[in-house]
């Protein structure tokens, strides 16, 4: 049985006792009150003889710095840790809509973790990051579940970092296996492109003439701005959001035509209504679905119903195979057809580095410009 004694040289009481195989301890308590250093030489004899997980040693440890110094000992939770310190952290080191992503992704695992998001991020082990991958993995396409892991990873190794925890338990964990069962993106036939085309207002019509011909993102289209064009030298520069980086694309002969069409102010938006939506809900979801509208009345996808299920925005969707994203594809499947290579026409789209895009040579501003005028002409405005 524990007890305690005082040494000669010593104020402070020595705790004594024996752990699970017998073996005798002498520890001091640190400290001369005799009713305290019995609580604590208590507590050691009990950690002893118990078959303890690092968690629980954990918490005998803060126990024991609690009575010995009365002051308490507080430990970060998962929620406290993400929100208050790793967020901001990222803030600073990311672009804006990179860190819209995170905050996303920091407030479903916290969503998932309920009541633990609240416990010591010391208490975290390998089968909670388990748990929530498979949820992950059940109601999202197998790349955002991975993502949403990613995100996970990123805080507790920032942890580990911190010194707030020892094991990171998300160390061992692998991603969600990527099947081959969904539907992949695809480039438009020239049939279809034609289909598209004739089941479009003025605006879409025009939004698809430039993602065909510049390769970019709905998004980046949507909110083009008449300050971006130039005519003269038939150029549009494009800050691609999703990268960061600043195009200048050459305008084609069909493209730059199309332009001098348009009619309007040529000042602000060149696409007004889509710019105002993206601009007003901050994302272009609303305009993938009128786009997905265009292809069913084109005849190249079922009609589909945009109004919830009831599932919620982290429920698995049924990806189309045909998108505005397909006109990206498409572009670099009419480059590559039409010979041009393939650092041309995967710098054209704005897949090359950012060093090549952001300032590229005289040479390779033409051989841009050349493979500009090798995508053949599907206006229908000629």
């Amino acid at each position: 049985m524990a007890s305690i004694a005082r040494r000669r040289t010593s104020r402070n009481w020595t705790c004594f006792f024996r752990d699970e195989h017998g073996r005798q301890h002498a520890i001091s308590t640190k400290t001369d009150d005799k009713r305290l250093a019995l609580v604590i030489c208590q507590e050691f004899e009990k950690a002893a003889k118990t078959k303890r997980t690092f968690t629980q040693a954990q918490r005998t440890i803060d126990r024991l710095h609690e009575l010995i110094s009365g002051e308490r000992i507080s430990r970060q939770s998962l929620r406290e840790y993400a929100l208050s310190r790793w967020l901001k952290s990222k803030k600073h080191e990311t672009r804006a809509s990179t860190w819209v992503f995170y905050r996303k992704s920091v407030d479903k695992a916290l969503a998932f973790f309920k009541v633990r998001a609240d416990l010591p991020i010391t208490e975290f082990i390998a089968d909670d990051v388990l748990a929530y991958r498979a949820h992950l993995a059940e109601t999202v396409a197998p790349k955002t579940a991975n993502h949403n892991l990613k995100t996970l990873k990123m805080i507790f190794k920032a942890a580990r970092r911190d010194g707030l925890i020892v094991d990171d338990p998300t160390e061992f964990v692998s991603g969600v296996k990527q099947t081959a069962t969904l539907a992949a993106r695809r480039a438009f036939t020239r049939q279809e492109l034609e289909k598209v085309l004739a089941a479009c207002d003025p605006e879409w019509r025009s939004m698809i003439y430039f993602g065909l011909y510049l390769g970019q993102r709905l998004s980046d289209i949507a909110t083009l701005d008449w300050s971006a064009v130039d005519l003269k030298r038939r150029e549009i520069r494009i800050f691609a959001g999703k990268t960061g980086q600043l195009l200048i694309l050459p305008l084609n002969r069909p493209l730059s035509e199309h332009i001098a069409r348009l009619s309007g102010t040529h000042s602000g938006p060149i696409h007004p209504r889509a710019s105002c939506i993206v601009k007003t809900h901050g994302r272009s979801a609303l305009l993938s679905n009128q786009f997905s509208d265009i292809l069913a009345r084109a005849g190249l996808r079922p009609h589909q119903s945009h109004r919830s299920q009831g599932k919620g925005r982290d429920s698995r969707r049924n990806p189309s195979v045909l998108s505005f994203h397909s006109l990206r594809h498409t572009c670099t499947s009419m480059l590559r057809e039409a010979g041009v290579s393939q650092a041309v026409a995967m710098a054209f789209v704005g897949h090359a580095s950012p060093e090549i895009n952001a300032h590229y040579t005289h040479v390779g501003a033409e051989a841009m410009r050349r493979a500009s005028e090798e995508l053949p002409d599907v206006t229908l405005d000629a």
